[in-house]
């Protein structure tokens, strides 16, 4: 929760070794406002940190016929692969961090 806007904050997270997609992330039934994605790089020892809320992540099809907002609807858990969308939509991480480094 965002203390100043009241927003609903949901944050996702994936990790892969390489450059794959990891597996399926799974979203509540509940709508929420803001999405922030943590992208774990293992091989880079990096995480990218990703924010959604200016995308309109429930119109992001979960398969041919429903997207995720219909899911939720329904009062269905969504499930979808999030880096394949985020790469698609060309979303740039706000925040990279080495676990090396720091923040980047």
């Amino acid at each position: 929760m965002d203390v100043e806007t009241g927003d609903a904050i949901q944050v996702k997270s994936i990790s892969v070794d390489g450059t794959g997609n990891g597996g399926p992330t799974s979203f509540g039934p509940n709508t929420f406002d803001r999405l922030i994605v943590a992208h774990f790089r293992l091989d880079e020892d990096r995480a990218y940190f990703y924010n959604v809320d200016a995308h309109d992540y429930k119109n992001w099809k979960v398969n041919n016929n429903e997207t995720i907002g219909d899911q939720q609807a329904q009062g269905k858990r969504p499930r979808l692969l999030l880096l394949p969308i985020i790469h698609e939509e060309n979303i740039e991480p706000f925040a990279i961090y080495d676990f090396r480094k720091g923040l980047l």
